[in-house]
């Protein structure tokens, strides 16, 4: 079993990519935590999202021992969680070893940083790492569950129809980081359908690794403000269904064909032609024919369910 309790590799810079807009209510608490990690290079940077309320160091508490480890940016007008979070990663200063995806309302186990490391050292090569959230209520007082563990290798014939984990729990090296952000440069002005699925489809599509965490170590907090749930439970699983049959996830394969269709330069061949058999999919008229491609690409979801909702998608054609 990894050991991942004590500080390791201190020398490793790590940025923290934190998307911020409006969130005063739990910010303390989540920097609080980012600070107190076990592996202490880090440094914050804060991009506001041009909040109502502008985010303010002094005014929430941030010690004055830690300053030096944030930066705050903010935006003059709002640009949504995807841009904020994918011009984010681009625009942070300097080289680092490591980037964290950050929300702004979650709590950070305090080896989260130092496990995520252990998962991806000594790997030249662009690997993304994701994993399990530990959910809790909305004063954090409470766990409620942890989200679905899933137990099948990722790929990109998996990355094409489901997202491995939530950007919360991403991490990239700093290889994988070059990549997303070329990218995602090349994908303007066609913005993906989110920056974390992104991230698993491009680094996955252009033959990096992905490093899937069985344990959690984000305490993904529950309340009425989320921009996204913890898509668990059998409600969870009805609304998706329900998103499926209205063709939601339609537009989001299309936003994340033309995104990845911008920088296909960048993916094996065997993506790229994963990738044109996928629009040829849903271009098709014919059942027999869509299943023989989603067959060929080799798509699949991570559950049972998931598996079933995908072949009813190709069936009704709503992929």
């Amino acid at each position: 079993m990894l050991s991942d309790q004590a500080p390791i590799g201190s020398e490793l810079r790590v940025a923290v990519v934190l998307a911020y807009h409006d969130g005063a209510r739990y910010i303390e608490e989540q920097l609080a935590s980012i600070f107190a990690q076990t592996h202490q290079n880090l440094k914050v940077f804060l991009f506001d999202d041009a909040s109502n309320t502008p985010f303010d160091a002094h005014a929430f508490g941030v010690a004055l021992g830690n300053r030096e480890r944030l930066t705050v940016i903010r935006r003059p007008s709002c640009v949504g969680f995807v841009a904020n979070f994918l011009y984010g990663l681009a625009a942070v200063e300097g080289v680092y070893d490591y980037y964290f995806f950050c929300d702004q309302d979650d709590i950070w186990m305090l080896n989260k940083v130092a496990r995520a490391i252990k998962l991806m050292d000594c790997v030249d090569d662009p690997v993304l790492y994701c994993g399990r959230t530990e959910l809790i209520d909305a004063s954090g007082s409470r766990t409620l569950g942890r989200s679905p563990l899933f137990s099948l290798s990722p790929s990109f014939g998996n990355a094409l129809v489901q997202n491995l984990g939530g950007g919360n729990t991403m991490a990239l090296n700093h290889a994988a980081r070059q990549l997303v952000v070329d990218a995602s440069s090349r994908s303007v002005p066609h913005l993906p359908a989110s920056h974390d699925w992104w991230c698993y489809q491009v680094v996955s599509g252009a033959g990096g690794i992905v490093r899937y965490d069985r344990e959690p170590h984000v305490y993904y907090r529950q309340h009425e403000g989320n921009l996204d749930g913890a898509k668990v439970g059998m409600w969870a699983r009805v609304k998706r269904l329900s998103e499926l049959l209205r063709g939601d996830f339609h537009v989001l394969h299309l936003r994340n064909i033309e995104a990845l269709s911008a920088a296909k330069y960048l993916l094996t061949d065997k993506s790229r032609a994963a990738l044109q058999d996928f629009r040829e999919l849903r271009q098709s008229t014919s059942v027999l024919r869509r299943l023989f491609i989603a067959w060929r690409i080799g798509l699949y979801r991570q559950t049972v369910f998931g598996n079933l909702s995908l072949l009813l998608g190709i069936l009704i054609n709503r992929i």
